[in-house]
């Protein structure tokens, strides 16, 4: 469904589809982020903003001490 403000609200019938999306690798369509999240009652899509943003960071060299659960 399109929603205002470049918002999508997407349903999906089968749960391998919907955890595939919603688990899945950074989404990127047309050379744009793809941002997916879970909806909730309180979403407004005048007033949402982003709060996190994931990068992908490439280290040729790096020390194996240095690699962590917690920076993976």
């Amino acid at each position: 469904m399109d929603l205002e403000n470049d918002y999508y609200l997407v349903r999906f019938h089968d749960e391998v589809d919907y955890n595939k999306v919603l688990k899945g690798d950074p989404w990127v369509i047309l050379g744009q982020y793809l941002t997916v999240r879970l909806w909730s009652p309180a979403f407004s899509t005048s007033q949402n903003e982003v709060d996190i943003q994931v990068a992908w960071i490439r280290l040729l060299g790096l020390p194996e001490s240095y690699y962590s659960d917690f920076l993976l």
